[in-house]
């Protein structure tokens, strides 16, 4: 049994217990905020933090719903809604999809998930032309609630650093992206690279918005795709 402590040796003994205690709070505390700013971060689609790739995607990816291609929902379909050829680049439900630049078209996502996100895949292709760019209206027809949207490299990501890539709460007729290659003549507009894969990534601005155009689970949205040339 160890010789009773006394003095300063007691002394440096309980500073070093009181030293130690503190370490152990602040760990706890740290574990505790990293944990709620991931949670954060994957809700709100940023998925930056140097631990993920960009084609891994936040929990909440909406794979497939339903869509149509007319306003009044004949011939509506489920499809893979992964993929951006299969919304805008068909203009009817027996269409075989075009690839980007698409067609002058729209979707009306028909049963857009209130809790969920749609990251739709397009390739820019190296050979797209200089001057092409082209935009994303929020429909006046069957407009639904307000959407955010993004277009990033990034699967799920609504809040990429890159200027004019992302809008949020856009409504009846208001552009939701707005995206060009350099050189075309527009100034104010997210540039994307040949090359490179993007995701158009869509959900609703609330997920518990009481609206019109929505039912407990589901909500009615269009977006108009317009390109030049």
């Amino acid at each position: 049994m160890g010789m009773p402590l006394h003095g300063a040796p007691l002394r440096s003994v309980l500073r070093l217990r009181a030293r130690f205690a503190r370490i152990t709070a602040l760990a706890a505390v740290a574990a505790v905020s990293l944990g709620t700013w991931a949670s954060a971060q994957a809700e709100n689609g940023i998925m930056r933090d140097n631990f993920e790739t960009p084609d891994s995607c936040p929990i909440g990816r909406v794979e497939n719903t339903v869509v149509a291609w007319r306003y009044d929902g004949v011939g509506r379909k489920t499809i893979d809604v992964t993929v951006a050829d299969n919304l805008w680049g068909r203009i009817d439900s027996n269409a075989s999809p075009v690839a980007f630049p698409w067609l002058q078209s729209f979707a009306v996502l028909w049963s857009m998930p209130r809790n969920g996100y749609i990251a739709a895949a397009f390739d820019f292709p190296e050979a797209v032309d200089l001057t092409t760019w082209g935009k994303f209206t929020h429909g006046e027809t069957l407009p639904g609630p307000a959407t955010d949207m993004s277009i990033s490299a990034w699967c799920g990501d609504f809040n990429p650093p890159e200027p004019g890539c992302s809008f949020r709460g856009t409504t009846t007729g208001q552009a939701m992206s707005v995206y060009k290659r350099t050189g075309a003549l527009i100034n104010v507009a997210c540039v994307v690279k040949p090359g490179e894969t993007y995701y158009v990534n869509t959900r609703l601005t609330n997920p518990d918005v009481v609206h019109a155009q929505c039912t407990a689970s589901t909500c009615k949205t269009t977006i108009q795709h317009n390109h030049t040339p």
